[in-house]
């Protein structure tokens, strides 16, 4: 299934089998060319339930199973306008949601499917109001949410087991909860109170069993814990303390047991990298590893296995207080590799076991102090691919594709040409790179300056990498073909892409020149259709 404008009905619900046969508009929901504006795609059993906008239902819930017929709104909840679905989960054979009736405004519904099944689960706010459902985790296949049922109280912590006597507010005094997130039996989440700030909380689903964790930063100062991932029963968290630094910390739930696992550093400054595209921490054989600033030494790569005494440097790669600034980790085996920076090699990718001894440099791509500066593509669980610039014979500055797996000797040149980063149009931050793995090989969006920017594959050799196809043959960069959302199902994998005749259309391909080629023309002619591949 995907969404797709071919030009003529607008952005609509469409199914392919891989042939331009087998690829057709499931239901023109909204006549004419206005988007139907389809969103909150979640499947229950073989069926499909979306959400889109009709000329008669306005912004409805929908239900399909791939066929015109039997694409059609589940039920008008608000016959006065919009519904506005959102918070699609399945359970207990039915599909739960939030939706505005223009009654009770916006709350807990249920559905099978079926107008007839179809109705009011829960009325979290006062008749009327909004309680404006959002943040949705499942623990032991109960449903917990975020909630305002209108009383004055603000935002709370709803459950739902799919049953009406089990939908109730946990606890009605919390303040603030957020961030919820499903660890050993518990939510986590963090809540305000007047005696001790913002800390972090957990609730089994009763009254009884909702408490504070730990106050943090004791008294009325709050530790804005930051959740931060799991292993097995324990949550990671991060908190500030009195000393105003942001140091890791590991739950287990009782307060006893949420443990500082190190005082990285007493300092006004954030000393753990808590989020970025460039990839600042990773889960290798049950130890997180981080990069995190111990002031000393700088930015550096750190690792822990939830203990104190197992939380630790484990490296000082740019020695001193200069920092190496860990990015791009991506494990391999039994290893995990990065990008850092050393004052005699610059910024190169590196490799580490776990133990000092056992980080290294993987190979000085740039001779000397000048960087390579290599990004992690992906790996195909053999070798990883990066994307490192090189001097080109001439002096300028050349991006070009590298493999390596794990050696000096086995880190090598691959081929001229560079791996493709979108751009977010609204925060000018790099995107993930494009691409996808089909049977050991890596296929990806590349430039050689030749072409422009068109599909490649590489298998890791010279010979193996090359332009699967040239989609655009005219001058590069005029118009560039840029594949995108590339996604592997079975033996063929799809993208969207501009041809420079047809606009941008879905396309797949088997790997080979011959098997890459457009599904269908779905917006006629050189128009551009809008698509988003959702998968199979």
């Amino acid at each position: 299934y995907f969404t797709a404008d071919d030009g003529v009905t607008g952005y609509k619900l469409w199914k392919s089998d891989g042939t331009s046969i087998g690829t057709n508009l499931v239901k023109d929901i909204l006549p004419g060319s206005s988007n139907a504006d389809l969103n909150n795609f979640t499947v229950l059993d073989d069926t499909l339930f979306f959400t889109a906008n009709s000329l008669y239902g306005g912004n409805s819930l929908w239900v399909s199973d791939g066929s015109n017929a039997g694409t059609n709104i589940v039920a008008d909840i608000n016959d006065q306008g919009d519904s506005r679905p959102q918070w699609l989960f399945a359970a207990n054979s039915h599909l739960y949601f939030s939706a505005f009736d223009g009654v009770h405004g916006r709350e807990l519904w249920r559905t099978d499917g079926t107008e007839l099944g179809t109705h009011l689960w829960a009325d979290v706010g006062q008749v009327g109001g909004h309680s404006d459902i959002k943040s949705m985790v499942t623990l032991k296949g109960v449903r917990y949410f975020l909630a305002n049922d209108g009383a004055g109280g603000g935002e709370n912590i709803w459950r739902t087991d799919g049953t009406n006597q089990g939908t109730f507010v946990v606890r009605e005094d919390l303040l603030n909860p957020n961030e919820l997130i499903a660890a050993n039996n518990f939510i986590y989440f963090t809540a305000y109170d007047y005696l001790y700030g913002e800390e972090l909380w957990k609730t089994d689903g009763t009254v009884e069993g909702t408490s504070m964790v730990k106050d943090v930063l004791t008294g009325v100062e709050s530790s804005n814990p930051f959740l931060f991932t799991t292993k097995g029963d324990s949550l990671y968290f991060a908190a500030t303390d009195a000393d105003r630094g942001y140091n890791l910390w590991i739950t287990d739930g009782t307060a006893v047991g949420t443990i500082l696992l190190q005082k990285i550093w007493t300092g006004e400054n954030t000393v753990l990298m808590l989020d970025s595209k460039s990839k600042p921490f990773a889960m290798l054989n049950s130890e997180l590893y981080f990069s995190s600033n111990g002031g000393e030494s700088g930015w550096e790569l750190w690792k822990s296995d939830g203990t104190p005494a197992g939380t630790s440097l484990v490296k000082d790669i740019n020695t001193g207080s200069l920092d190496s600034f860990p990015y791009w980790m991506t494990t391999m085996g039994d290893d995990l590799y990065f990008t850092a920076k050393e004052s005699n090699t610059g910024t190169e990718l590196w490799k580490s076991d776990g133990s000092t001894e056992g980080t290294s440099l993987v190979k000085d791509i740039r001779p000397g102090s000048e960087s390579s500066s290599p990004s992690i593509i992906g790996t195909t669980g053999f070798e990883i691919y990066i994307d490192s610039n090189i001097w080109a014979d001439d002096g300028n500055i050349e991006s070009s594709l590298w493999k390596s797996d794990g050696t000096e000797a086995g880190t090598t040149y691959v081929k001229s040409v560079r791996a493709f980063r979108g751009m977010d149009p609204f925060t000018s931050i790099p995107t993930e790179y494009e691409y996808t793995v089909m049977g050991n090989i890596l296929y990806f969006s590349g430039n050689d300056s030749i072409h422009g920017v068109e599909l490649w594959r590489s298998d890791g050799t010279d010979e193996g990498t090359f332009l699967v196809k040239d989609i655009t043959p005219i001058e590069p960069y005029t118009i560039q073909s840029v594949p995108t959302q590339l996604t592997t199902i079975g033996h063929n994998f799809y993208f969207i892409v501009n041809d420079g005749m047809y606009g941008e259309e879905l396309w797949k391909s088997d790997g080979t020149e011959s098997g890459t080629q457009m599904v269908t023309d779905l917006n006629l002619g050189s128009s551009s259709g809008m698509f988003s591949i959702l998968g199979q």
